[in-house]
């Protein structure tokens, strides 16, 4: 077999990072409430953690698939140099076409859902309707930022020891600043949609004066 899976592998270090990853998750997810609170001038009660806990319960349990299904690809692939590259552009395949369902249908529900007191089929059924005709007001800002951290993250890779110390700076960095963006972004994207609607319900009302 061209490969031994599963030998050398450091299953504490990928431990740590996992618990790493999950903590940060939880707190930049408590941000996005916290954020905008601040901006509306909310004093609200309620840090939403019941819901931050649930959604990073679904991520994980995405992420967990995503993991076997890689896995299994990966091992059987694991026969010659050839197979595993083609296994590894599938496994990068997969992985574009999720983002790009997201970026599609998904982009708004995580402000939403974290930021506001609906239920998961409410923010879903609302994130839908947002994406309808503002998907690029958010897509566009987060990618221009999305790039540059990625552009730096790869380059502190390549410096020893320290660059370990310096990612894990960039990333807590990066994770409070798109938190704030999307939770801006999104604030503004909702009172112009709740704007429409008001407009909406007052042009009826007078027409139906006028008759």
């Amino acid at each position: 077999m061209f490969i031994e899976f599963g030998e050398n592998i450091p299953y504490l270090d990928i431990l740590i990072m996992v618990l790493g990853f999950i903590v940060m998750s939880i707190a930049r997810d408590l941000f996005y409430r916290n954020i905008a609170n601040k901006i509306e001038n909310k004093n609200d009660a309620d840090n939403g953690i019941k819901k931050v806990l649930i959604f990073n319960g679904i991520a994980i349990l995405v992420l967990l698939g995503n993991g076997i299904i890689f896995y299994c690809i990966l091992i059987s692939g694991l026969e010659n140099i050839l197979t595993l590259y083609r296994m590894l552009i599938i496994i990068c395949v997969i992985i574009i076409i999720q983002v790009f369902i997201y970026c599609l249908f998904f982009i708004y529900f995580t402000p939403l859902y974290l930021i506001r007191n609906l239920t998961f089929s409410e923010s879903l059924k609302y994130n839908f309707h947002l994406c309808k005709s503002n998907k690029a007001r958010i897509f566009f800002p987060m990618l221009i930022t999305e790039i540059p951290i990625l552009a730096v993250n790869s380059i502190f890779n390549r410096i020893p020891y320290l660059g370990s110390l310096l990612n894990i700076g960039l990333s807590v960095f990066g994770n409070i600043f798109i938190a704030a963006l999307m939770t801006i972004i999104y604030l503004n994207v909702e009172y112009m949609d709740r704007k429409k609607d008001v407009e909406k319900t007052e042009k009826d009302i007078s027409d139906e004066e006028l008759i």
